[in-house]
């Protein structure tokens, strides 16, 4: 960064020199102050005079005239000129602070007054039209280039000019630290949606609205003015944070005009909705102005509503090139670019996501691979959706899974369909109709215990997803309208998620239909019909569990795209349970018997884990390997557990033995 000796443009000299004279004639005159000034104050004008002019003469190479473009941005008159060197003033030299005061009448009023304003101008206190400049729809203050304290009489009210554009006029450019936190940086994408940008701007519409539910707007945006030659300031508001969204907005303005830049600013869903109406500052924006969400627009939130436009998803090639060049950007193989693509992320999303994934391969000494990239994916997750469900990193694998050929096959299936949806709506035009998303949803049926919840989780691990699990029985209220209000929050949530929600004890709400013989009924029928609704518009992959299959009707199942079949175990898989849990090695006695287990006892996958457990706690009891009495002794209790009879057909000759 340059001096600011050498930076101040001669304009800004010029405008203060015949401040200093405009100064000396008020203060001869005898200026606001009622009172005659004294020799101190001629020296004082005079001192300023002199200074001013040291100042030109000592820039020997003055930058562009910084103040002649601001006035030529906002198409100040010399007036507003004047008026805003005028505030400016007592920042450069604290000689103006002092004349100021004097000329107020109040040397603890150091500041340029809007009476001191017009004194200096010669403007008639009284004319409408003077006042009108320096009311609070003149340019100067909408705009915030000064900004006018509020607490005294309109002539006494003192103007000031924000640091930030000070240090435009004098060549220092950066942004204020709040505003640099939600400035980001994106990669440009090509869309149809670009092409209609650059027509609205060519034909002089400066303000648009992009309805975005993919998080793909700024990059659009991005892309559309780069091809016009205009570079762009992105603010993120989701970044806000602690700090004020309407001062934010008036920030993002106030910076995009100083720098000639247009204005990428959203999403508008990170405003409380009683707080949008602060977008109607970006109205009369010096500037182009893009704004986006995935709200649709509210035309009360503005006085003049922008152009509208409705952002389509990347597809699987637009998306490709954005890992594409996150990828070349980040000095990584672009080997690794097709499995990336298969997550849906927002652009500025996949800067991020590929720069963990980096970060973790430098961590774990490997090139980033496939896992690399899934843990960057899950990075972007935000953790909104963890209060309302429980978030699982999979760590099982499809070997993990002991199921029936059949309900394997199906499984992979889904899974199969889930890596493939968008080439199956791109390339063979199975595309949604009317308000059904682009996502994908299965249905587990089978008894409890037999797996649906770890096969959930190895369907999100195979993808390189999180799982979410939510429980239907804690969102399902009694009151009316509530477990609508739960859902909602939960499908909002997990709006641009890259995980996969699975919703466990399925039958809390997914029950059979009934007729409506009572109120109750009505509601719950509501309730199951706006699940319904909104898992068809989710874009997602939802998975569901139901422990039986007669308890869904026809109409729910008609909505599922797939259903897999959970069986309880057979001999054969219980055996292969049993192994699982109860692995060979030291820990397991020579006289533990895993065929005898699962031929003995027709127990669940859950139920054998539970088994494994409490043997595996008798065994560390005891200080010495799981037999086959510990083991026998613990179906015994699973048995008392789920309410089953100990029966001698099942245990046999250890019934006489058991610790009971």
């Amino acid at each position: 960064m340059a001096e600011a000796g050498s930076e101040i443009s001669v304009g800004l000299f010029d405008d203060l020199r015949a401040l200093v004279d405009d100064l000396r004639m008020l203060a001869t005159a005898g200026g606001a102050s009622t009172e005659p000034l004294d020799g101190s104050d001629e020296e004082r004008i005079g001192g300023l005079l002199s200074a001013a002019s040291a100042w030109i003469s000592e820039s020997a190479e003055p930058a562009p005239d910084a103040l002649d473009l601001l006035c030529a941005t906002y198409s100040l008159t010399l007036f507003e000129r004047r008026a805003l060197v005028a505030a400016m003033a007592p920042s450069l030299d604290s000689r103006f602070a002092s004349v100021y005061g004097r000329l107020n009448g109040n040397p603890e009023r150091p500041l340029l007054t809007i009476g001191l304003l017009l004194d200096l101008a010669g403007l008639n206190p009284w004319d409408p039209l003077a006042r009108q400049q320096l009311g609070q729809r003149s340019t100067l203050l909408s705009s915030g280039l000064v900004r006018e304290a509020q607490e005294a009489p309109f002539h006494a009210r003192s103007l000031t000019v924000p640091d930030r554009v000070l240090h435009h006029v004098l060549g220092i450019d950066e942004m204020t630290y709040e505003l640099e936190r939600c400035a980001v940086d994106v990669i440009g994408v090509a869309h149809a949606a670009g092409r209609a940008i650059v027509r609205l701007l060519e034909s002089g519409n400066w303000n648009v609205y992009l309805c975005d539910p993919g998080g793909a707007a700024p990059a659009i945006a991005h892309h559309a003015l780069r091809s016009l030659d205009i570079a762009t300031l992105i603010v993120d508001l989701t970044r806000v944070g602690d700090s004020s969204t309407r001062s934010i907005i008036g920030e993002a303005r106030l910076e995009a005009a100083l720098r000639r830049h247009a204005l990428v600013i959203g999403p508008i869903d990170a405003i409380a909705e009683d707080q949008r109406v602060a977008l109607d500052a970006l109205s009369d924006a010096e500037v182009p102005v893009i704004i986006h969400g995935r709200a649709t627009w509210n035309p009360s939130w503005v006085r003049e509503p922008p152009a509208q436009l409705l952002i389509d998803a990347l597809d699987s090639e637009q998306r490709h090139l954005v890992w594409e060049e996150a990828f070349a950007v980040a000095g990584v193989d672009l080997d690794a670019v097709a499995p990336a693509s298969i997550y849906h992320l927002s652009p500025p999303d996949v800067v991020d996501a590929v720069r963990i994934a980096s970060l973790h391969a430098i961590a774990a000494d490997t090139e980033v691979d496939a896992d690399a990239i899934a843990r960057g994916v899950r990075s972007q997750n935000t953790v909104a959706l963890e209060r309302l469900a429980r978030r699982i990193t999979p760590t099982a694998g499809l070997d993990d899974v002991v199921l029936p050929e059949r309900a394997l096959r199906q499984l992979r299936s889904l899974m199969a369909w889930a890596s493939a949806r968008d080439r199956l709506i791109e390339e063979f035009g199975t595309s949604r109709r009317g308000t059904k998303g682009r996502g994908l949803t299965g249905l587990f049926v089978g008894p409890s215990g037999t797996g649906k919840t770890l096969a959930a989780e190895v369907v999100a691990g195979e993808l390189g997803l999180d799982l979410y699990v939510i429980d239907l029985s804690t969102v399902v209220s009694k009151y009316i309208g509530e477990t609508e209000e739960n859902l909602d929050k939960v499908f909002r949530e997990a709006t641009g998620i890259n995980g996969v929600l699975f919703f466990d004890e399925a039958d809390a709400l997914f029950g059979k239909r009934s007729g409506v013989r009572d109120s109750k009924d009505r509601y719950a029928n509501m309730e199951v019909a706006y699940l319904l609704q909104r898992m068809e518009q989710f874009d997602g992959i939802s998975l569901l569990a139901s422990n039986l299959r007669a308890n869904l009707d026809e109409a729910f199942t008609r909505r599922i795209d797939m259903i897999v079949t959970f069986p309880a175990p057979e001999p054969a898989e219980r055996e292969l349970i049993w192994e699982t849990h109860l692995p060979g090695g030291p820990r397991r006695g020579d006289d533990v018997d895993l065929a005898e287990l699962a031929e003995r006892f027709a127990l669940s996958g859950g139920e054998i884990a539970n088994v494994a457990r409490v043997s595996a706690h008798a065994a560390l009891a005891a200080d010495g390997p799981v037999t086959m009495r510990m083991v026998i002794d613990a179906v015994a209790h699973e048995y008392d557990k789920i309410g089953r009879l100990v029966r001698p057909d099942d245990f046999g000759d250890w019934l006489e033995q058991l610790d009971r």
